[in-house]
């Protein structure tokens, strides 16, 4: 008889059994996802949880142009923080900008 439980031991045995990839899960917990009590994920919250939440979520990390986003997010600051210069930060900004021609 097969073993039927409602809940996994661990986030990658859910992730691995379910098919859903694990950072879909950690993002569940960390938003809150009831899915996750006393170390166990249980099944039916978090599928749930993840069709009722599947259109606000992103695929954006997996997006190239994401990198190029937080290149230009990181420059910003560091430019904000007196790190580079204006001249230095128009450079960088120049040649992240031109890069995003690799990836259209």
């Amino acid at each position: 008889m097969p073993n039927d439980t409602a809940y996994f031991d661990s986030q990658a045995s859910a992730a691995a059994t379910l098919k859903v990839d694990i950072r879909d899960i950690r993002e569940a917990k960390k938003a809150g996802c009831p899915a996750f009590r006393s170390g166990r994920v249980y099944e039916k919250p978090l599928l749930k949880w993840i069709a009722r939440n599947k259109s606000k979520r992103t695929k954006r990390k997996d997006d190239p142009k994401h990198v190029l986003c937080e290149a230009m997010i990181s420059l910003a600051k560091r430019f904000d923080g007196g790190l580079i210069t204006t001249d230095q930060y128009f450079d960088r900004c120049e040649r992240i900008i031109a890069l995003r021609g690799f990836f259209s």
